[in-house]
């Protein structure tokens, strides 16, 4: 990563984050968008993003919780949006357009009230989400699962499985 990059995060993003632990590197940080609080990022996480295709991380009117752990990767298109709690352990890759969300973001009866329903969600340790997943509310993808592109998870995955839908 080149000395400007490095300056941008240091400058303008880190200090947007409730926690930050070292060596956070974001490709293009411009194209990274955090909103809201109680977001939180482990050491050596790296996060690229680009113009076309960013990277959001959103907590929902300061009651949503994002924490990703250490020697984590976040590829282009990511989004990460709370109203309760996602939790990231260490030494996770999501790959390009991974979409993981704690909430319906509607109401049933009423659909304009958000958030909706909501259950927290829980990647642990080294987990590998594949391309363009989906990941929902109330969701737990146990310790060294693997996640194939394409797939909608709505339902707990078993450590050390292999997945498709």
């Amino acid at each position: 990563m080149n000395f400007y990059n490095q300056k941008l995060v240091n400058h303008f993003l880190a200090p947007q984050l409730d926690a930050v632990g070292e060596d956070f590197q974001v490709w293009h940080p411009r194209y990274l968008q955090l909103t809201g609080t109680n977001i939180l990022v482990g050491s050596h996480v790296h996060v690229m993003a680009l113009r076309d295709n960013p990277v959001r991380m959103s907590s929902f009117g300061g009651v949503g919780r994002i924490s990703v752990g250490n020697y984590c990767i976040v590829n282009p298109g990511v989004r990460i949006i709370s109203a309760d709690n996602i939790s990231i352990g260490d030494s996770c890759m999501l790959a390009m357009n991974v979409h993981v969300t704690d909430a319906d973001w509607h109401d049933t009866q009423y659909r304009i009230y958000a958030p909706g329903k909501t259950a927290p969600v829980t990647l642990e340790r080294d987990v590998w989400v594949g391309d363009s997943v989906f990941i929902g509310k109330g969701v737990t993808v146990g310790e060294n699962a693997i996640v194939g592109a394409y797939s909608v998870v709505t339902s707990n995955i078993e450590a050390n499985s292999i997945v498709r839908w």
